[in-house]
């Protein structure tokens, strides 16, 4: 490092680093502040003072407050799907969820076929190809969903840009349910409906959401709708801390608490699958955290999808037998 970088006036603008990069150096935390808080690290005390965390209160606060969900209809079409979904239970449709191929996606993918068949739904997946298919919804995907009967396509941590292959799906009757969250500056013109706390004229009070926490945001409102058949959709936090963490979206909001749950879910080692990797990876899933699964457990899924097809890494989250699991793991 070099001294610190000057402006026009003489004042320090930061510290210049060996690469040319200027670095803002964040002020110290004020002394009351570590001495009030002496039970916590003061590593910790800085970063949540550096991060915008102001006074003890507010740090106290961050640490002991339950972390609330959002209400999943301030969503835009959130109604919208959850009617078309009542309508495919209603009418006895096939349903297919689409689902991109990292550890969020498939994350994803599982939930909501395990929330379709809880609902009685006739559901299979699509999982597209890294290589020879690439990301997100593609003709040649739809054009064989379209042979297999489908007349609902559910997409999950993908969609929001795929107008052609929307409207391709729409021509040949099958509407399109969009769960996804990332950015874009339009979206499908002929979808059913887009769940994305991203997409434009979105109000949503949190925009830091995985593809799976608004998957997620889905399962909730269905559960509010279908409280018999989804009892307990807190069950599937296992998966949304799963594709949360690996997917390094901010943990803050209802991130924080979906991460928070959905580690003691994960710890009650309910999921064969994630028992097996995490055995694997030598990351014991009775004691799990968000490191063992940023580090040791989500690569080893996302490795799936790039050695041979994610489809083995979703196959793993589903599996029931322990045997089978453990030599799906191998």
């Amino acid at each position: 490092m070099t001294p610190s970088a000057r402006d026009v006036s003489g004042k320090p603008q930061g510290v210049r680093g060996f690469s040319g990069a200027l670095w803002h150096v964040a002020t110290r935390a004020p002394a009351e502040l570590f001495s009030a808080l002496e039970e916590l690290p003061p590593l910790v005390v800085q970063v949540l003072h550096n991060r915008g965390h102001a006074g003890v209160e507010c740090i106290r606060e961050f640490f002991n407050e339950p972390v609330l969900p959002h209400d999943p209809f301030l969503m835009r079409d959130m109604d919208k799907a959850v009617s078309r979904i009542s309508q495919a239970v209603r009418d006895g449709e096939r349903v297919c969820i689409y689902g991109d191929y990292d550890v969020d996606g498939i994350s994803a993918t599982a939930m909501l076929i395990e929330t379709a068949i809880l609902l009685g739904i006739d559901v299979c997946s699509y999982i597209p190809d890294r290589v020879d298919e690439g990301y997100g919804l593609n003709t040649e995907a739809v054009e064989k969903i379209v042979k297999d009967g489908v007349t609902l396509i559910i997409t999950a941590d993908c969609g929001t840009t795929a107008d052609e292959e929307v409207a391709l799906a729409a021509d040949a009757g099958i509407d399109v349910i969009v769960t996804d969250h990332h950015h874009a500056d339009a979206v499908p013109s002929r979808a059913t409906a887009v769940l994305n706390p991203n997409s434009p004229d979105s109000d949503y009070p949190f925009t830091g959401l995985s593809g799976v926490g608004v998957a997620y945001k889905f399962v909730q409102a269905l559960a509010e709708e279908y409280p018999e058949k989804l009892p307990y959709p807190e069950t599937f936090l296992d998966l949304v801390a799963l594709g949360t963490i690996a997917d390094v979206v901010p943990l803050r909001d209802e991130n924080r608490g979906f991460v928070i749950d959905g580690l003691e879910v994960l710890r009650q080692g309910h999921r064969a699958g994630l028992r097996a990797i995490g055995a694997v990876a030598q990351r014991p899933i009775e004691t799990v955290t968000s490191s063992d699964i940023g580090f040791g457990i989500a690569p080893r899924l996302n490795a799936a999808g790039r050695i041979a097809h994610a489809q083995l890494a979703l196959d793993l989250l589903r599996e029931e037998s322990a045997s089978q699991a453990e030599q799906q793991a191998n």
